[in-house]
């Protein structure tokens, strides 16, 4: 050990302490490094997550659009077939007789309105209402209205709202195309949420009628349910109404703020639904005017990765706590072996030359760089 005198002018000096820089640089380095390597690898996995949830809705999306389009194909096969009916075909063409004969045609709808208020339909073709009463069931269908060429009510399963029935849209579109989009909404008569959709009545090549289906949505929205599997699926319009969805419950409210389903943004985007920050994909149904659109809350699309997150930052915490050990034991080996060392050598030149050959230094017996220079400056003082 190195012997000084008090008037050494070293003795008073703190000098900064090399050992000491090493070890907080190697240590802060290394703790760096580990959490880098914990971010970049959290970050791989928040990745991954929102890719495997961005596929779980657009895979939900487009079942849900293959089930909404092929049981709106079912509708429209069976109201084009029962449009070409013989039974139905004479019914029609009664109700336009019939019509005629009590000089109806071309009254003011309010005035029909009132005169038919107690049945909304001309009862005509009693054995047809028959008929199709008895093919609700087998097509789930819940309700059939049947009119003439004006419009009027000739024929109805149920109850019906009016009696007049060419100033609905639905009515124009099916007499001018042959077949109407599908509408889902809540039937005052049935009082239930139906999918209703018509065709025109056709004697040979001329128009004698329409014949509109009203369907039951359950079986629809049990299919939807499944093809979300997990996934919710709502149908909207154009007005963010929800006119379908895999959760009952929420139909016929208004869903704002989901995205378009056009062709040219048909990807998954972050939206809010009631304050919960979710994944949707939309895509367009019924020839434009429905959107499917299905949807995942974001934490339950990252639940399946917390896991993996946790894993990776007990391993990070793990490892940090592993190299505090060795980095005790080589700041102990280096401050022995190099820092203590070489203080002292370097306490020792500076007093030497500073004037003071007082200091006396113990050899060291080492073969390496310290242990020459001690001996060299030993024989120096000497």
């Amino acid at each position: 050990m190195s012997i000084f005198s008090l008037s050494s002018p070293i003795r008073g000096r703190q000098a900064t302490s090399l050992h000491r820089r090493f070890i907080i640089g190697a240590g802060f380095g290394a703790a760096l490094a580990v959490l880098l390597l914990a971010a970049g690898a959290n970050m791989l996995l928040g990745r991954d997550a929102e890719q495997q949830g961005d596929t779980r809705v657009a895979d939900a999306a487009s079942r849900a659009l293959i089930v909404v389009t092929e049981a709106l194909d079912d509708r429209t096969r069976q109201a084009k077939v029962l449009a070409l009916s013989p039974e139905v075909v004479s019914a029609a063409r009664e109700g336009g007789t019939r019509a005629r004969t009590l000089g109806i045609v071309g009254k003011n709808i309010d005035t029909l309105e009132k005169q038919f208020s107690a049945t909304h339909s001309m009862v005509v073709a009693p054995a047809t209402r028959l008929h199709l009463r008895e093919l609700l069931s087998p097509l789930e269908a819940v309700d059939m209205l049947l009119t003439d060429a004006n419009g009027y009510n000739a024929v109805i399963t149920d109850r019906s709202a009016d009696f007049v029935q060419s100033d609905e849209e639905w009515w124009q579109i099916a007499w001018r195309d042959g077949v109407s989009p599908a509408e889902a909404a809540f039937d005052p008569a049935s009082r239930q949420f139906t999918v209703a959709l018509a065709a025109v009545v056709r004697d040979g090549g001329a128009k004698v009628g329409v014949i509109k289906l009203k369907s039951s949505v359950t079986p629809l929205i049990s299919a939807l349910a499944s093809a979300g599997a997990g996934a919710r699926v709502d149908i909207l319009d154009s007005a963010d109404n929800v006119l379908l969805s895999s959760e009952s419950s929420v139909v016929g409210r208004v869903l704002h703020g989901m995205p378009s389903g056009d062709a040219d943004s048909a990807q998954a985007v972050s939206v809010a639904v009631d304050s919960v920050t979710e994944r949707a994909l939309a895509l367009r149904a019924n020839a434009g005017r429905w959107r499917i659109v299905a949807h995942l809350p974001t934490a339950e699309i990252a639940a399946p990765f917390r896991t993996a997150r946790l894993v990776v930052l007990g391993g990070a915490a793990a490892v940090l706590l592993v190299l505090v050990l060795p980095l005790a034991a080589m700041n102990q080996f280096l401050q022995r072996r190099i820092f203590i060392p070489a203080r002292e050598l370097a306490e020792a030149a500076e007093a030497v030359a500073a004037g003071d050959f007082s200091v006396q230094l113990c050899r060291l017996s080492a073969d390496d760089e310290i242990g020459r220079l001690s001996r060299a400056i030993g024989a120096m003082i000497l």
